[in-house]
């Protein structure tokens, strides 16, 4: 009987522990992917180096098999439906200048994701932070290992608190 006890015990102690690791892991990569939004919303780049960044995010939506459809308004493309395995995606990639020599994008997407085999239909929209981090990371390879090492930093912070 006592062997069964420690038995329990030591298993109980076992899930307890994967289950607080399984804890930190994901506060962590929450807490990670938080910064990482938050560098995002506010990152501009130079408008001197602004053409390469465009052509950059039009060459990811490419690369994850969206056709571009040009808006002939500047810095503003839209793509066709997109299937994602369990739905439909569509993208608005806008660029922005100021006069403060100051240039930025923005990845908007809309999706509809469906259930049971096209029942039960819901969408859902929003800024694609991850794409744009993605620009930044072939643009500017220094400036995403700075964020993605503060990231880091602060995803430890907060893990082990």
């Amino acid at each position: 009987m006592k062997r069964y006890v420690r038995t329990f015990l030591l298993l109980l102690m076992t899930l307890m522990t994967l289950g607080l690791a399984g804890c930190a892991s994901f506060i962590y990569t929450s807490n990670y992917d938080s910064y990482i939004t938050q560098q995002m919303k506010t990152y501009r780049y130079s408008t001197s180096e602004f053409d390469r960044v465009w052509t950059v995010a039009r060459q990811l939506l490419f690369k994850q098999g969206f056709q571009v459809r040009d808006s002939g308004n500047g810095y503003n493309v839209e793509t066709e439906w997109g299937d994602t395995g369990n739905g439909l995606r569509r993208y608005l990639l806008t660029g922005y200048t100021n006069t403060a020599g100051e240039a930025w994008i923005e990845f908007l997407y809309y999706e509809q994701t469906y259930e049971n085999h096209g029942v039960n239909a819901s969408s859902n929209s929003g800024r694609d932070y991850q794409m744009e981090a993605e620009v930044l990371r072939q643009v500017s390879p220094n400036e995403w290992t700075r964020i993605s090492n503060e990231a880091d930093a602060y995803a430890k912070s907060k893990a082990s608190n």
